[in-house]
Formats: C-alpha cells, sequence, structure tokens
C-alpha cells in the first residue's frame, strides 16, 4: 500500500481508512551484551561502528538536546518510554522485537536468550507501553556463528522462557 506524504501529514496512519495497525520493528541490540564483548571486544555496541564513521552519505542520530535520542541505551528505560511516546504519537500501534534462540556457540558463553534483556527489562516496566510480539530470528546472530536447536529439553525451555511474555 502506498500513500502519498502530503496525505499522510494531514492524519495519522492508524487513522488511514481502512484502518491500519502499524507494528514497528524493534531491534533490541543497542546496549552492551556479554556476547558482543566475546566476539568484538570489551565496551562493543552498534554505535562503536557509527560514531567512528566519516562517510556524508550516513546521517548521524540527533542528541537529545536537539529532540533525537542520540546514541541511546535500551536498557535505559527513560529511553524505551521515550520511544513508546514517539511511536505512539506516530500511529505506531505495537513492536515487534527480533527473538533469538540459540543453544549456543563455543566462543560465547550466554544463555539461549542472546537478545533478551530488553524485553525482559519491557516486562519488568512496561515501556515502551505498547502491545509487543515477537519475531523468531532463525539465523545465527553473528556470521561464523552456529545455529543449533537442541533438543526436546531445549524447545520446551524455549516454551516457557516465552510463556510470561504470552500472558503479559
Amino acid at each position: 500500500l502506498f500513500i502519498s506524504i502530503p496525505y499522510l501529514n494531514k492524519v495519522r496512519i492508524g487513522e488511514v481508512a481502512p484502518a491500519m495497525k502499524p507494528i514497528a520493528i524493534y531491534q533490541p541490540t543497542y546496549h552492551k551484551m556479554l556476547a558482543k564483548k566475546a566476539l568484538h571486544g570489551k565496551g562493543y555496541d552498534e554505535w562503536k561502528t557509527l560514531k567512528s564513521y566519516q562517510g556524508k552519505e550516513v546521517i548521524k542520530p540527533l542528541d537529545a538536546a536537539s529532540g533525537g535520542f542520540g546514541y541511546y541505551d535500551l536498557t535505559d528505560t527513560t529511553t524505551r518510554q521515550r520511544q513508546g511516546d514517539l511511536a505512539r504519537a506516530a500511529g505506531v500501534t505495537g513492536f515487534m522485537f527480533y527473538h533469538y534462540w540459540n543453544t549456543g556457540d563455543s566462543r560465547v558463553t550466554y544463555t539461549n536468550t542472546l537478545m533478551s534483556k530488553v524485553v525482559d527489562l519491557m516486562l519488568e516496566d512496561g515501556y515502551p507501553e505498547l502491545p509487543f510480539m515477537f519475531c523468531w530470528r532463525n539465523v545465527a546472530y553473528e556470521e561464523g556463528m552456529t545455529q543449533e536447536y537442541g533438543d526436546t529439553e531445549q524447545w520446551e525451555a524455549h516454551f516457557y522462557y516465552l510463556l510470561p511474555y504470552f500472558k503479559h
């Protein structure tokens, strides 16, 4: 569905007939994770590469003083709260979080829930306060990592890990 920009400037996208239910993709990686430390070294996050990039074709995040989020950390409650407020103001009705589940990789010692910290915090504090769903990323997180699925015991563990989110 293609809608002209002038038309969208007059109404929120969720108000366009027939009423769509826009869902934004939420990549829960913009924070420091143990797996990234093991793979890339201490202090690595997605912003590290962008900060050092000097090309003019990439626009860097607006700082908070200019109305942006800057180089945010998704473990910060205020950041997730502001993102929810911004999404609602734009007519977004929910978020789709990427979800990884893997039985492991010998180079990284982590639980099966590689990128669970942000969604776990969301379950605790409620932010960004919008309906959500998961999209299981059925691929290895990093190039060269193995994607393993385990056995019946692992499948049950995955189900019971997800159960609190289904009940939320």
